[in-house]
C-alpha cells in the first residue's frame, strides 16, 4: 500500500504529539490543549463509524455521542468513571484552547493518563460488547 502524502492521525498520533508539546520550554500548553481534545474527538469518532458507520463531522455531534458513552457505555462502572474522567479532560482541554489558560504541570500528566485510558478502554470492546451498550 502507497504511504499517503501526510500523517493520518489516530487518538495515539494526537497523544503523542501532545505529550510532545509538554517538552518544550516553555511547554505549548495551548497546542496540548487542542491535541487532547483532538485525541478524545478521534476515539469517540472511531467508535462510532466502526460499529455503527456513524459519520461525526461537528462539535456539537461530538460533544452529544462524548455523552452518549458515558450514559451507556461501558457496563463497568470503574471504566466509566475513568471514561468520564477523561472526557471532562477532553472538553476542559477544548474550552482552554479558546481561553489560552495555563494548566500545571500536575494537571497536564494527569490528562495525559486520563485519555490513554479512554483510548484504551475504547479500542478494548468488541462489537457485540459496543452493540449491547448501544
Amino acid at each position: 500500500m502507497k504511504t499517503p502524502p501526510y500523517v493520518r492521525y489516530n487518538a495515539q498520533v494526537f497523544l503523542t504529539k501532545a505529550e510532545n508539546m509538554l517538552v518544550l520550554t516553555p511547554p505549548d500548553v495551548v497546542l496540548f490543549s487542542e491535541l487532547i481534545w483532538g485525541a478524545a474527538a478521534r476515539c469517540i469518532k472511531k467508535l462510532f463509524f466502526d460499529n455503527f458507520k456513524i459519520t461525526i463531522t461537528s462539535h456539537s455531534d461530538i460533544f452529544n455521542y462524548m455523552d452518549e458513552v458515558l450514559s451507556h457505555f461501558p457496563c463497568n462502572l470503574f471504566q466509566r468513571g475513568v471514561l468520564s474522567k477523561a472526557i471532562n479532560h477532553a472538553k476542559h482541554c477544548h474550552k482552554n484552547f479558546y481561553a489560552l489558560g495555563f494548566l500545571t504541570d500536575k494537571f497536564r500528566q494527569s490528562i495525559l493518563r486520563s485519555m490513554r485510558s479512554m483510548v484504551e478502554i475504547m479500542n478494548t470492546p468488541t462489537s457485540e460488547q459496543i452493540k449491547r451498550a448501544f
